[in-house]
């Protein structure tokens, strides 16, 4: 009696599961934005890191000369620790910067050359074999950019970036041209699935797009995008801080200089 009656409060204990169970809300029941906005913000910072990634075509603008800075690249990411400590930011696959708290950063020789490369600047055979040279000369090295920095300047550190979107979402920031403002965006949204995620989709009238992974229980940035920028967020939690380049790879910015000077000085003398 004793066993069969612990078998029925099993059996009875499994079936309230899966009663529970099909209560839930699915993916397909979009909330009201303002009815998540406070999670949202509070479950993303809680992951601690993210890579936010930018349409390079159109953070150029048609600008001939970002164009030619970045080549073929198509994209520009910048990613790290949401509490600021470690910043990278990236052209296509390569860092061309990494940045560490508001005291340090540093630049890739490797990313700078292959700039340089992009531009197509209509050099010669004996200048680009110069180029060439001091490309060589700097591969695998970092150029400490740390001076450059101001206390008051946080462009590069990815906490500040986006403790400032959510400034501009509440209404405290100062940015004008922000793709996350509250008020242009509708409360109602939709369910989809992108790249075999499920999302909602919150839209404005003027072409502005919140686009959020679809989780009752966290729902975080999956993309943010007006008429003129789109931003697409992931690896949340997941993305790996950038690593402080080792010691004997940095270089000052005066010894950066003497080396190339001297390289493209022995390699013009070399081919005469």
């Amino acid at each position: 009696m004793k066993r069969i009656s612990r078998n029925m409060l099993a059996v009875t204990a499994s079936a309230s599961l899966f009663v529970l169970a099909g209560c839930g809300q699915g993916v397909e029941d979009v909330p009201a934005l303002s009815e998540i906005d406070d999670l949202m913000w509070e479950t993303m910072q809680n992951e601690g890191s993210v890579t936010m990634t930018a349409d390079l075509a159109l953070i150029a603008d048609d600008d001939p000369m970002v164009e030619q800075m970045f080549g073929d690249a198509t994209s520009m990411s910048i990613y790290g620790a949401l509490d600021g400590s470690a910043t990278a930011v990236s052209v296509g696959e390569n860092d061309f910067m990494r940045v560490f708290g508001q005291e340090e950063a540093f630049i890739s020789g490797d990313a700078l050359f292959a700039m340089f490369e992009g531009q197509g600047m209509g050099l010669d055979a004996s200048q680009q074999e110069q180029l060439d040279a001091a490309a060589e000369e700097l591969s695998g090295s970092w150029i400490d950019f740390s001076s450059e920095l101001s206390g008051d300047d946080d462009q590069f550190n990815i906490g500040s970036l986006f403790s400032n979107l959510q400034d501009d979402w509440t209404g405290e920031g100062e940015s004008d041209d922000t793709p996350v403002d509250r008020d242009e965006v509708s409360d109602e949204g939709t369910h989809e699935v992108r790249d075999d995620i499920d999302v909602w989709v919150y839209t404005g009238e003027d072409g502005e797009e919140l686009v959020l992974i679809a989780d009752h229980e966290a729902p975080k940035f999956y993309e943010l995008s007006d008429d003129e920028m789109s931003m697409k967020f992931t690896g949340w939690g997941e993305t790996e801080s950038p690593a402080r380049p080792e010691d004997d790879s940095v270089l000052s910015q005066e010894d950066a200089q003497q080396r190339i000077m001297e390289t493209l000085m022995s390699s013009a003398m070399g081919s005469n």
